[in-house]
């Protein structure tokens, strides 16, 4: 086991090897969230409810980048939500970077997206409240290590006797091997955050004792969330998670930098991928030549009738060449979004888009006054007599 054979080689340098005897209690306390696959962390190798993706610990029920199961990503106009993505999240929830949280419970997003609770906090009613921290246990509503305590030795009120020191959780007269007295207890100094590295030197919020030094788990690439929790590639440390800054669009480019609803982050900067040509729909999706990102998807604006010319922009029948067609039966012609007859029509008089003035009338395709033309006098092929003129609509002689 990898995590094993580096604090064995550690042990031997700090404190010296000990032949047959196991590692104290709680010596490989707080790593079991970030075991790797297959190291004694079971199948999954992340604690409950998170999941192990490609060594990440996610948490498939809200993120967007792997919901349900790992690489499953929400299209644009979807968020993740109990593990499925839908169009929008349910009543109680508040949607952080594409997924659905808790905000009155979840640690990352408590009373708000992005508002991350210490370490050693939990959210409670949106707010985030001091908690025990990893390896502590509330007795009383004071925090004690059940391990070393000898008035709470491996449960809250089981008191050592006068003379008896707490060991490992059981009450002995003397410390066990690899344990040192501290602060009335026996503790593990290499993994203590009470007594890290020796007695009294406490670990601060956020902090986690790795072989005797207080290291910060929110961000240390090398041990991310828990002891020897290292980071993978180029994945950074944010928050006590491993994430690809390049792609998570909670954490895009730098860690913190979430991208608003509808972005995707895209080689470490937040893109709109509802009408990014380059990324339409998702991160490195390019639309083709003549092609224009509607909402997500690539169309081609010179033909499609839902997005005519532009994205958005419908016709009732065909797009030809980016504009709206109808197909028509003759004698009507089709002119632009609509049948017309050019005999008549004083919108599209003999062609298309030819208009009659003010007091003209459309007769055969041509505009007329039918005031005094002789050919449509009062009406439309109308003709008067030889010799006589149109004046009033009126053939006169």
């Amino acid at each position: 086991m990898r995590y094993g054979v580096v604090l064995g080689a550690c042990l031997f340098l700090v404190v010296g090897c000990d032949s047959g005897e196991t590692p104290p209690d709680g010596a490989m306390e707080g790593m079991d969230a970030r075991v790797p696959p297959g190291e004694d962390g079971g199948p999954e190798g992340c604690a409950t409810p998170l999941m192990d993706c490609a060594g990440v610990c996610v948490d498939g029920r809200s993120d967007p980048m792997n919901c349900g199961v790992c690489g499953a990503r929400c299209g644009a106009g979807t968020v993740c939500a109990d593990g499925v993505c839908v169009a929008g999240c349910p009543a109680g929830t508040t949607e952080c970077s594409g997924g659905c949280v808790d905000a009155t419970t979840d640690a990352r997003n408590c009373g708000g997206c992005g508002v991350a609770c210490a370490a050693d906090e939990t959210c409670e009613a949106g707010v985030c409240e001091g908690g025990c921290p990893d390896g502590e246990t509330d007795c009383g509503g004071t925090c004690v290590r059940l391990d070393a305590d000898p008035a709470n030795c491996g449960a809250c009120g089981a008191a050592c006797t006068g003379g008896e020191v707490c060991s490992a959780g059981s009450c002995a007269s003397e410390c066990g091997a690899g344990l040192s007295f501290c602060m009335g207890g026996c503790r593990d100094i290499l993994n203590d955050r009470t007594a890290c590295g020796g007695c009294g030197n406490a670990c601060g919020a956020g902090e986690a004792c790795c072989m005797g030094a207080c290291l910060d788990v929110t961000s240390d690439v090398f041990n991310c969330g828990a002891c020897g929790a290292a980071c993978e590639g180029t994945a950074r440390c944010c928050d006590g998670g491993c994430v690809e800054t390049s792609e998570d669009p909670r954490h895009c480019g730098s860690c913190g930098n979430a991208c608003a609803a509808g972005e995707g982050c895209c080689r470490t900067s937040c893109t709109d991928t509802t009408n990014s040509r380059l990324n339409c729909g998702g991160c490195g999706i390019r639309c083709a030549a003549g092609e224009e990102c509607c909402g997500g998807s690539c169309a081609r604006v010179a033909d499609d009738p839902m997005n005519c010319g532009t994205c958005g922009a419908t016709c009732p029948d065909l797009c030809i060449g980016g504009a709206c067609e109808v197909t028509c039966i003759p004698p009507l012609t089709s002119c632009t979004d609509r049948c017309a007859n050019l005999q008549n029509d004083e919108m599209n008089c003999g062609a298309c888009g030819t208009t009659c003035g003010a007091g003209d009338t459309c007769c055969g395709g041509n505009c007329v006054n039918l005031d005094d033309d002789v050919r449509n006098c009062g009406r439309c092929d109308f003709g008067c007599g030889p010799g006589q003129t149109c004046s009033g609509g009126t053939c006169r002689t």
